[in-house]
């Protein structure tokens, strides 16, 4: 039978998680929570609450469900805030957002190894005002060169063996969480094609300008640094291939 001394202490990380590490923007505590073995340990995890936290300064968690079991601990939560700052691509709105979750957490000596996270995000995408209620996108969709006719698209084809996909994509995963917290970001978007035994997966970005590549490949070099990421080392033992292109979209073509 499981202790209910570990149950509780598993219960109390990750309360301590979204009420006070998120909602205090206490990131300094994430090493109290989250597990060195977790996908990039709590530098990745502050990593990607960041751009939540720089665009929702006064984010607020309400935990509606906690129940654990085992190493496992289920959580249904939501939170306000108010959408001060891009996000993702999107621009500030000030709109006042209120987004619901659910996440099952996998846990070893009270801290997180893993996590399996569900949110709603088309009614998210609503209240930005980036998809209206009737489910057509809204003015904020960037990656369209008619909305976005200066933007600057960083065309990546990574292809990918089967064998190496799953790692692939938890890294990919990772760098497009970190990229839009970067500014001049304007949306991206991802596509896989089967080939053989292997994949293409390609990835546009559009930024405001060849600048903002520029800054925004400095950064993730440091981003990279701080989390112990080798991407060259990590791409040649998967056996992964890249071919990289900076595009215009002429408007008379579109």
């Amino acid at each position: 039978m499981q202790d209910t001394d570990d149950l509780a202490r598993n219960k109390h990380t990750v309360r301590a998680l979204y009420e006070d590490a998120i909602s205090g923007h206490r990131m300094a505590t994430l090493p109290e929570l989250i597990a060195p073995e977790f996908p990039g340990g709590p530098a990745g995890f502050e990593a990607v609450l960041a751009s939540l936290l720089v665009a929702f300064p006064d984010i607020r968690y309400a935990i509606t469900d906690l129940t654990a079991e085992g190493d496992r601990v289920a959580v249904r939560w939501t939170w306000t805030g108010t959408h001060q700052a891009a996000f993702r691509g999107f621009p500030a709105s000030g709109n006042r957002v209120t987004d619901s979750g659910m996440a099952i957490y996998t846990l070893r000596d009270g801290l997180i190894t893993g996590v399996a996270l569900e949110t709603d995000r088309l009614g998210f995408l609503q209240q930005l005002g980036v998809v209206a209620a009737d489910g057509e996108l809204g003015a904020a969709a960037a990656i369209d060169p008619r909305r976005a006719p200066n933007a600057v698209y960083l065309i990546d084809t990574f292809t990918v063996p089967g064998a190496a996909r799953a790692e692939f994509d938890a890294a990919a995963k990772r760098n497009r969480e970190f990229l839009h917290t970067l500014p001049g970001l304007r949306g991206d978007v991802v596509f896989v094609c089967k080939q053989g035994d292997a994949f293409d997966v390609a990835t546009i970005a559009a930024w405001e300008s060849p600048e903002a590549i520029a800054r925004a490949k400095e950064e993730v070099a440091a981003y990279y640094h701080r989390i112990g990421f080798d991407m060259p080392a990590a791409m040649a033992r998967w056996g992964v291939t890249l071919r990289r292109a900076i595009c215009a979209a002429p408007a008379e073509l579109q």
